[in-house]
């Protein structure tokens, strides 16, 4: 019974996703490495003024969405053969202030481009 419980946890934990929003505006959050991860290395990103990015990773590919407020544009990419560009389908956000990009945009976008990379 032992076997099949520790069996059946790291299933579940190797198929996980780990997500971070990294930045936001400036200097933004180590991202730590997780085991059994596609991340390596930790490392610590910087984010340009009025950009957000975030980030997705499983244990086979990583997935990367960012937003631009000024230019009310989404952006997003896999490590699976998909370069980072305007997001897919979606790929504005509005162009008065009352539908300006927002970070969950960005999380968003690494969300569909992470399920993009498994397909």
């Amino acid at each position: 019974m032992k076997k099949t419980i520790l069996v059946v946890a790291l299933c579940v934990a190797s198929s996980a996703t780990w997500a971070a929003t990294l930045c936001t505006t400036g200097t933004g959050t180590a991202h730590t490495v997780v085991a059994n991860m596609f991340v390596k290395v930790t490392f610590t990103p910087k984010c340009s003024a009025n950009t957000s990015v975030a980030f997705l990773e499983s244990a086979n590919t990583a997935a990367v969405g960012a937003i631009s407020t000024k230019g009310n544009q989404i952006f997003s990419g896999h490590s699976n053969g998909g370069s980072v560009g305007l997001r897919a389908g979606t790929s504005s956000c509005g162009l008065t202030a009352a539908t300006a990009c927002a970070a969950a945009d960005a999380s968003t976008a690494a969300t569909d481009a992470l399920a993009a990379s498994s397909s």
